[in-house]
């Protein structure tokens, strides 16, 4: 892996973290370029904190090194520590502090020049709470103030584990303004996630993770490109229907003897099943269609739910690991 290309800001090799018997992160590798929102998406346990946690120096790796802005979090932490900003997955707020006094402290932490805090509080649409006790807080606004805490030293790098997680909808799309806005202002940010549409709508670059590997990067279109097709057909069929069509007693549920016979109609590239629901990759949607009525009446089977739309994350997830992001 290279260290002398202009625009990469964060190296990350082989990086390894055990904990005990179990591997949390096994041979992580990869490059954050300097100005990009870079995503790491993978469902819960998939080594994306740990992996961000040793990035941020938080953690030790026990094989393989981090590098931010060059320094390496092993041996300059305290370097580190001057260029990033981290929003941690859970952050513990003095609840009886105003926002003024709990952010004017986070900037006493730091040597270097920290930001105006007015137009800091201002950035993350906190303006008004600005006297207001952390504790009368809504849970976005004190994602928000967490945001604000992690760029009071105006760092190159921002980290931000799960940022959106447990907030409502209008909450969770006020704080994606804000990641647009910093990237616009040419800040570089790490963003985890087990949302796809978060991470598809960020992301410049997306690292897909799945049991501490990396097992895809590229932008959001190219990963969906990598299927073959941006096609999909998705249906269900009734679990009893399917066990009597596949000659078994009932209630069995879905029979994957069928996915053979999905994957021979005309325009099918590949199948997954997702539980009770079937997903065909297509190059030819009508076509695909046409066949796949025909053969559900040849069966006698009814096919509910049926819908077509364009390839997703999750289809490249489920492609690359065989199970679903949302999958526990």
């Amino acid at each position: 892996m290279t260290t002398n290309q202009p625009d990469t800001l964060i190296e990350v090799s082989g990086l390894v973290k055990r904990y005990g018997a179990f591997t949390a992160v096994n041979g992580v590798s990869f490059e954050v370029r300097r100005g990009e929102v870079f995503g790491l998406l993978g469902p819960n346990g998939a080594g994306k904190t740990t992996t961000m946690e040793m990035m941020e120096g938080l953690r030790q790796p026990d094989e393989g090194y981090a590098k931010v802005a060059g320094y390496d979090t092993r041996t300059q932490l305290s370097k580190v520590k001057e260029v990033i900003g981290v929003q941690l997955q859970s952050t513990s707020l003095f609840d009886l502090l105003t926002v003024r006094e709990i952010t004017e402290m986070y900037a006493s932490f730091y040597k270097v020049p920290t930001l105006p805090i007015g137009p800091l509080l201002e950035s993350v649409m906190l303006e008004e709470k600005l006297r207001g006790r952390v504790k009368h807080l809504s849970g976005g606004q004190k994602q928000r103030l967490a945001i604000a805490l992690a760029l009071v030293n105006d760092p190159q790098v921002v980290f931000l584990d799960e940022p959106t997680t447990g907030l409502d909808p209008q909450a969770r799309r006020m704080l994606w303004d804000i990641i647009l806005r910093l990237r616009d202002q040419g800040k570089t940010i790490v963003l985890s996630t087990h949302y796809m549409d978060e991470a598809e709508l960020l992301s410049d670059r997306i690292c897909l993770m799945d049991s501490g590997r990396v097992v895809a990067l590229d932008t959001p279109r190219e990963l969906i490109r990598s299927l073959g097709t941006e096609s999909t057909i998705e249906f269900r069929i009734a679990a009893a229907a399917v066990a009597a069509a596949a000659g078994e007693a009932p209630p069995s549920g879905p029979a994957e003897e069928l996915t053979d016979e999905l994957r021979a109609l005309e325009g099918v590239r590949d199948t997954a099943l997702r539980k009770d629901s079937w997903v065909l990759y297509s190059d030819a949607p009508q076509a695909t269609l046409t066949a796949l009525i025909a053969w559900a009446e040849h069966r006698a089977l009814d096919l509910a739910e049926l819908r077509t739309r364009t390839g997703t994350l999750e289809d490249v997830f489920i492609h690359m690991t065989g199970r679903s992001l949302r999958e526990e």
